[in-house]
């Protein structure tokens, strides 16, 4: 699944990323706006 996949990016580069947050900004699923949002959160 889609957010599984990010996850294990964002693990990889930052360990100290933010899984809940990440989780309640895809739980409707992956827009463009909030894979943005993701992006530039956690700095994939």
């Amino acid at each position: 699944n889609e957010l599984s996949e990010i996850s294990a990016k964002v693990k990889k580069i930052n360990p100290k990323a933010d899984f809940v947050r990440l989780s309640a900004i895809t739980s409707e699923g992956l827009d463009d706006l909030k894979r943005s949002v993701i992006e530039f959160e956690v700095g994939i």
